[in-house]
């Protein structure tokens, strides 16, 4: 029986080193495959296309004497009303819907929903937001309502944002309930932009005063 060298070792230890290597990240690779399942889906915005629902019958009930006007993306919406109407309302309605564009039917993803921006107008003046604030004074008086039209889609509220998760291809409505402070003091000539995020993509309901 022959005897190696040390040197003869050393490439021998290094090649088995090698060997390990390999076998242990296609394993891990093949791991990693199976986990995925066929065909992942798309990551972050593209995870979900997200639409305004047209017509918005709880909107137009916010301002009954105003009118709707929607925006070809299906991201905004843009009432119109007189200064009356708008310094009136005590609601801001907005329903969507929501489709899960992930490919992966191994994995619900997640999705959430928040207020990003609320308008103000100048109340006595001082600058008040239009939106109304939870018994908490921090954060806005809304209630999120997740429904499932298919597959599976549902939402949790925490504070004012909603939390969900939804099934590959689910396919869900989100109606928001932002309460307004019924006391308000639109400009004519101006406009009260209400901005958030859904899923992922920014959407916007827009005031304007008609006088």
């Amino acid at each position: 029986m022959a005897v190696l060298t040390k040197k003869q070792k050393y490439i021998l230890y290094g090649a088995i080193i090698v060997i390990v290597v390999l076998v242990v990240a296609v394993y891990a690779g093949l791991l990693y495959i199976s986990r995925q399942g066929a065909g992942a889906g798309p990551a972050g915005s593209q995870l979900y296309t997200v639409q305004i629902d047209n017509p918005q019958t709880a909107l137009a009930a916010d301002f009954p004497a105003g009118s709707v006007t929607y925006a070809a993306d299906g991201h905004s919406v843009t009432v119109y009303d007189t200064k009356a109407g708008i310094d009136a309302a005590t609601a801001l309605d907005l329903v969507t819907t929501i489709v899960d564009q992930n490919l992966n039917t191994q994995v619900n993803q997640r999705w959430s929903a928040s207020i990003v921006s609320v308008p103000k107008s100048t109340v006595s003046g001082t600058p008040t937001p239009m939106a109304a604030y939870a018994a908490d004074g921090v954060h806005w008086s809304v209630t999120w309502t997740a429904t499932a039209d298919v597959g599976s889609f549902s939402g949790t509220q925490s504070q004012d944002t909603i939390a969900g998760t939804s099934s590959a291809g689910a396919d869900g409505d989100l109606a928001m309930k932002l309460d307004l402070n019924g006391g308000a003091n639109a400009v004519s000539g101006a406009s009260y932009p209400f901005s958030f995020s859904e899923a992922g993509v920014s959407l916007m309901v827009t005031l304007v005063p008609t006088d």
